[in-house]
Parts: C-alpha cells; sequence; structure tokens
C-alpha cells in the first residue's frame, strides 16, 4: 500500500428494525412508511441518500434492514478518529398522524437496533376524507395562514 491511498475503514454490518405506534406505545400501526436515509451532519442530517423505504407490518414492524457499519473492532480502540458506529436518519410518516424524524440514530456492526416511533394523531377537525385522500379543513387553513405565506 503506497503512502497516497486513503486509509480503508474495516467494514462490518448492522440491523436496524423500527417499531411504529401510537397511545404511548400501546397500539402499533401497520401501513406506516419508514424511510432510512445515510446521515450527514454537514447538511443537518436532512438530506441524506435514501438507502431504503419499507412499510410497517400489522405489528408495526418494518422487516430488518441490514446496514454499512464499521466494524465491531474499532469499538476496541481509544482515541480512534473513526466512530465505532454508522448514523443514519429516519422519516416516520402515516395517514392521521403527525410525522415523525429521527437523527442520528447509530447503528453498530452485528448488533440489531430497534428504533421506537411513537406517532401522535392529528386532531379529527384538522383533516376531512375525501376518497381516502386527507385535506386540510377550511377551519385549519384560517387559523395557520396569520402564520405563514404559504397557504
Amino acid at each position: 500500500m503506497d503512502n497516497n491511498s486513503p486509509a480503508r475503514i474495516p467494514s462490518g454490518e448492522g440491523y436496524l428494525i423500527v417499531q411504529v405506534s401510537t397511545a404511548g406505545g400501546a397500539i402499533p400501526l401497520p401501513g406506516a412508511i419508514v424511510t432510512v436515509r445515510d446521515y450527514d451532519p454537514e447538511n443537518g442530517g436532512d438530506v441524506g441518500n435514501v438507502i431504503s423505504s419499507m412499510v410497517t407490518d400489522r405489528s408495526g414492524k418494518t422487516p430488518i434492514l441490514a446496514l454499512p457499519a464499521p466494524a465491531r473492532a474499532l469499538s476496541q480502540s481509544p482515541g480512534s478518529a473513526v466512530l465505532p458506529y454508522a448514523l443514519y436518519s429516519i422519516d416516520v410518516q402515516t395517514d392521521r398522524y403527525y410525522e415523525n424524524y429521527y437523527a442520528n440514530v447509530p447503528i453498530f456492526d452485528g448488533i440489531v437496533a430497534v428504533q421506537p416511533a411513537v406517532l401522535q394523531a392529528l386532531p379529527d377537525n384538522e383533516y376531512t376524507d375525501n376518497n381516502a385522500n386527507q385535506f386540510p379543513t377550511q377551519d385549519f387553513i384560517n387559523r395557520v395562514a396569520p402564520y405563514t405565506d404559504k397557504i
């Protein structure tokens, strides 16, 4: 290896399951869309590349997702400049609930991480149902209009 080559970071693989629920974690939310992105701290983590988009099953869980992570041996090297885990961001959304965003989710080599995502329901009067699409009610638009120029 010549001195001009970048040092290779030993790589491994970690795993992620996202558990989506409501009511303080008591009720699973099937059909939620979970998007996992690589975390880009230079951009606040918001604009990382999409790695996977999954839908939760009837128990509110995503399938197990394998993700690249630095080798676990790095965690045994105090003072290493390389973090012994990889960082990811997660968006969770479903109809009639506020969207949740999780940044800096650590994934360690050989470990299954379970990220709980407890969603809050939107107030019933915030949306009307029209052919399974959600539209803001006029009352809601009138209340938020003074705070935004987008409406």
